[in-house]
């Protein structure tokens, strides 16, 4: 029986990225880009799943989270909140959302999956991939250098921004994957400039990869 999942954040990125995530699995995922759009899709198809950012246009994540609550009866749904980085003031409202749990962004795709399969119990407040191991990305690091950054600087030097953005939201779908998050941070600032089509950023965003390559060569 497929299973539903709603992400409601006002990111073109975040959604596209989740969808990106769950692609091969038997996950229907709807979307909205804001706290009302999310409560009227949350009533009207009762998903299994809902992630919340809490930053939103109109009502924020929490009272959103409140609303659906509220008028959703039964219950069906479970309900996580999204947040980049919770602050002493946000923990306060946190503690009041009728949520199921706290999840801090990037999502992490093997825990994820964890959750909507059902495997074993998630701790929901724990850091991104704690509980996977990281695989080994030396040959993924080579390709990187040797292949993928020549390719990034041909399509900046052309400036064909629709082909780099491409070719960063792939790049940060393989880092999403392979749990580097500096490489998931590098490419969403890449990402962004691009949309932007703000030439100098994204040269020097591009200047930064070889160093960022080093230190992700070092830490193995």
């Amino acid at each position: 029986m497929t299973r539903t999942l709603l992400v409601v954040d006002d990111s073109d990125l975040n959604r596209y990225l989740v969808q990106r995530m769950l692609e091969s699995e038997e996950i229907e995922v709807l979307e909205a880009e804001s706290g009302e759009e999310g409560v009227e899709q949350a009533l009207l198809h009762n998903p299994d799943y809902i992630f919340m950012d809490y930053l939103l246009p109109g009502i924020d994540g929490v009272e959103a989270i409140t609303r659906i609550r509220a008028e959703q009866q039964p219950p069906v749904s479970k309900i996580f909140i999204l947040t980049g980085g919770v602050t002493e003031g946000e923990e306060v409202v946190f503690s009041d959302c009728p949520c199921d749990g706290v999840w801090k962004k990037p999502l992490d795709k093997a825990r994820l999956l964890s959750l909507l399969s059902q495997e074993g119990n998630v701790d929901t407040n724990a850091p991104s991939g704690s509980a996977t191991t990281a695989p080994d990305n030396s040959s993924f690091l080579k390709e990187l250098k040797e292949t993928i950054h020549p390719q990034l600087l041909s399509l900046q030097e052309s400036e064909n921004w629709d082909g780099l953005k491409s070719q960063a939201m792939m790049l940060m779908n393989q880092a999403t994957e392979r749990q580097i998050q500096m490489l998931q941070d590098w490419t969403t600032d890449l990402v962004r400039a691009v949309g932007d089509e703000a030439a100098e950023q994204i040269r020097r965003i591009l200047r930064q990869l070889p160093r960022l390559i080093k230190q992700l060569e070092k830490q193995g």
